[in-house]
């Protein structure tokens, strides 16, 4: 079964979890807990999540209850790990924001 989709969240300050769900088009879902492996990143709210490739997506930024945050991390979903990403020039401080994916429908210009 493929993944349809990816949820994160805090529960309190102890809980980074996060699941993906599949939905099979009888309007009836499925949670399942996503194990990921490689270095995850510090706990968070607020950040941006958006699909950026096939089985991908990209999170950035958040508050961690004390700073906002800059960094970002790929989940790829393929590898069912989590890979670091550094942007150049670095990214802006930011929380509270949204991200979405662009979607290529005609040849580049």
């Amino acid at each position: 079964a493929t993944c349809d989709g990816v949820m994160g969240g805090m529960l309190g300050y102890a809980n980074n979890e996060i699941y993906e769900f599949r939905i099979d088009g009888r309007e009836k879902g499925t949670w399942f807990d996503l194990v990921l492996s490689g270095q995850r990143p510090s706990w968070r709210w607020g950040a941006a999540m958006a699909t950026a490739n096939s089985g991908k997506v990209l999170i950035h930024g958040g508050w961690d209850g004390m700073h906002d945050l800059r960094d970002a991390v790929i989940i790829d979903l393929n590898q069912k790990a989590w890979i670091p990403i550094e942007f150049t020039p670095s990214l802006s401080l930011r929380n509270g924001h949204s991200m979405f994916p662009l979607v290529k429908t005609g040849p580049a210009g």
